[in-house]
C-alpha cells in the first residue's frame, strides 16, 4: 500500500505501475486514478506467486529462486525501490 500526491497545478491521471526487474523491467501490476492539484490517494497493488514465475526447458512454469528488485513507478520516474528474495 502507498500514497500518491499530485504536486503539479493541473487536474491528471497518474499511473503508478509495479515492475520487477529480472533481465530487464517487467510490468507486473498497474492502478490508474485522477488527482486534483494537491489530493493524495492511498492504492494498493499485490504481486502474486505468478509475477515470480518463469517457463524452464521442459516448458513447465516454475517458481524462479533469487533476488528481485521491485519498483515503483508514474511515467519512468522511480519512486520507490524494494530488494526481495525468493
Amino acid at each position: 500500500m502507498f500514497a500518491i500526491r499530485q504536486t503539479g497545478q493541473y487536474r491528471r491521471y497518474m499511473c503508478a505501475t509495479l515492475r520487477q526487474v529480472r533481465r530487464v523491467r517487467e510490468l507486473k501490476a498497474f492502478a490508474k486514478t485522477k488527482l486534483a492539484p494537491g489530493e493524495t490517494k492511498t492504492l494498493s497493488m499485490t504481486l502474486e506467486s505468478e509475477a515470480f514465475t518463469i517457463w524452464n526447458l521442459q516448458m513447465k512454469e516454475v517458481l524462479e529462486h533469487g533476488e528481485f528488485e521491485i519498483l515503483l513507478m508514474d511515467q519512468g520516474k522511480v519512486w520507490d525501490r524494494q530488494i526481495i528474495v525468493l
